[in-house]
């Protein structure tokens, strides 16, 4: 992520990690006191991961953890309680910053980009003055993302087939999470028997032998 890019997420993400209608100066109090004072810390409240997520139209294979759908975030904090929100981000030429699980293989969300999920969730705090903190933590992802749109880029082609984009988001799966890697692996080159899963674990000790 470029530098004037990561600075404003950073300045972005410090700016809206607390969501409250609750206004006036924090006080200072001692360890433990009780007062009657509702602080942050004090807090507990029921939050989602992936906040965003819709399952794909076609679901991955051998994936369990990718087959689910949360409800947009306005409804999970109207009818669910929830008051906690977890959002994946990535850079874009544009300077947004799209709203995604991992680009190509598990991208779809019910707010993106990530301007209109505050927005969202600034509406229906404005709408419901009152309400406890809502949480919102953001996570940047990885240049491993930029450096697999670049390298498609650099192809030139209009279309370029899924294999392709396959190939590169595994060698970088690989430098990043070996456990990740050995999953995406088993679905992508469709492990059939003990053996192929022990040739990934050796791709892993050994990334001289990793496939290309």
């Amino acid at each position: 992520m470029h530098r004037g890019k990561r600075t404003a997420l950073v300045s972005m993400t410090a700016a809206v990690v607390v969501v409250t209608a609750i206004s006036g100066a924090a006080q200072s109090a001692g360890a433990n006191r009780l007062d009657g004072k509702l602080r942050t810390n004090q807090v507990q409240v029921l939050a989602t991961h992936n906040s965003y997520h819709i399952q794909q139209d076609v679901p991955i294979p051998a994936s369990d953890t990718t087959q689910y759908t949360h409800a947009p975030l306005d409804q999970q904090l109207e009818s669910q309680g929830v008051r906690g929100f977890e959002i994946d981000v990535v850079n874009a030429p544009d300077g947004q910053f799209p709203v995604v699980h991992t680009p190509v293989v598990d991208a779809t969300s019910n707010c993106t980009p990530l301007a209109q999920c505050l927005q969202v969730t600034r509406t229906w705090s404005e709408a419901h003055p009152g309400h406890v903190p809502i949480f919102i933590l953001i996570e940047p992802k990885t240049d491993a993302v930029d450096r697999v749109i670049e390298r498609l880029r650099s192809l030139g082609e209009r279309e370029v087939p899924t294999s392709r984009v396959g190939d590169f988001v595994i060698r970088e799966l690989a430098k990043l999470d070996k456990i990740a890697y050995i999953r995406f692996a088993s679905v992508y080159r469709s492990f059939e028997t003990p053996e192929d899963f022990r040739d990934a674990l050796q791709e892993v000790k050994s990334p001289r032998k990793r496939r290309k």
